[in-house]
């Protein structure tokens, strides 16, 4: 049973992207067709870490808006201290995969209803 759970898990966090939304269409003009949620990537650094073709993070300010820095150069500065809800994204266009993680205090259930949104303020970012 354990297995199972864990499956079910794995499977809830990896997202086949398909060209039903504008957003997915982005993605997949960009090479994207998986994206990843709290997989363990991308990692917490300044710059781009190595194998991501794009690197930033991203934070809902108290109002719920969500802004995002980085890109193809990476991120040169760390969450806001006022950030709520921060997160990291990485694009990785040798695996087509796209990663979003959040901070230690971000629920995964953050990233997900905030999905379409997040994708819309990274996609410029993400290098043609």
């Amino acid at each position: 049973m354990k297995f199972n759970r864990i499956m079910k898990e794995l499977s809830e966090r990896t997202i086949p992207v398909s060209g039903a939304t504008r957003q997915g269409k982005k993605l997949l003009m960009r090479g994207i067709s998986i994206i990843l949620l709290d997989e363990g990537e991308p990692q917490d650094v300044h710059g781009i870490p190595q194998g991501l073709e794009a690197y930033g993070r991203g934070w809902a300010d108290k109002n719920g808006n969500i802004q995002v820095d980085g890109g193809a150069a990476g991120s040169a500065q760390g969450h806001p201290s006022w950030a709520i809800n921060g997160f990291y994204y990485g694009g990785d266009y040798d695996k087509k995969v796209l990663y979003l993680r959040g901070r230690a205090s971000t629920p995964t259930d953050f990233l997900e209803d905030n999905l379409l949104t997040i994708i819309d303020l990274i996609f410029p970012r993400l290098p043609k």
